[in-house]
């Protein structure tokens, strides 16, 4: 017994649009300093704004020494911080806020 799986046609696909936008280089560094930026403020707010999965995916994001594009390493290196000390410090920070 053959069984087969289609899941598309190739009829359906449609071709990019020449409207999409091309990124700059300066694009990407915004978008990944917003994202720095609004995980610092989620970590640090002690209100805790968030859902406790949001700042577990947030602690998880900045304790990761992954090398993959919009990771925290490779954001803070684009931006020009030292993605080990940044760290250090984040936990710096959250420690005396607590004590």
């Amino acid at each position: 017994m053959t069984m087969q799986l289609q899941l598309f046609s190739v009829r359906t696909i449609q071709p990019l649009s020449a409207e999409f936008e091309i990124w700059t280089d300066n694009d990407i560094l915004l978008l990944m300093d917003g994202v720095l930026q609004a995980t610092l403020e989620q970590l640090l707010d002690g209100r805790s704004r968030s859902s406790d999965e949001m700042s577990q995916e947030a602690w998880d994001w900045v304790m990761s020494d992954d090398i993959l594009p919009f990771s925290f390493a490779v954001c803070c290196r684009a931006l020009g911080y030292d993605h080990e000390r940044l760290r250090d410090a984040i936990l710096a920070t959250i420690k005396r806020s607590v004590h």
